[in-house]
């Protein structure tokens, strides 16, 4: 396992699932990986939360939730489901919900910036 790969892994990314999901192919793995940095769905969202828009923030988290659960990023696709969750419920009541996201996404992402 590469840098990025193996650092994710100690760091409770289920790099494992994710090579498995790219048949075993741990280029084409590492590659996806790398490109988490560019998704601009997070901060789409967090740019709607504060226009009060919530069905952007809806879209914006729901495609990082599934961004998040295809790379194995199995904390943050929860902190991303909890608010599609709430949401679809109606309860806009999600800012300390929404740090918590960040907070796990600056984490992963500050990780794969040092193999950039």
């Amino acid at each position: 396992m590469n840098g990025v790969l193996n650092e994710l892994n100690e760091n409770g990314v289920d790099i494992k699932s994710v090579i498995e999901r790219f048949a075993g192919n741990e280029g084409l793995c590492t590659k996806f990986i790398l490109k988490f940095v560019y998704d601009k769905s997070f901060n789409e969202a967090k740019e709607a939360l504060n226009e009060k828009d919530f069905e952007k923030v809806l879209v914006g988290v729901h495609t990082l939730k599934g961004v998040s659960a295809n790379l194995g990023m199995t904390d943050l696709y929860k902190e991303c489901d909890n608010v599609v969750i709430k949401i679809r419920a109606n309860d806009h009541e999600i800012e300390k919900d929404m740090q918590k996201i960040e907070d796990e996404y600056d984490r992963i992402v500050n990780i794969i910036k040092k193999y950039k």
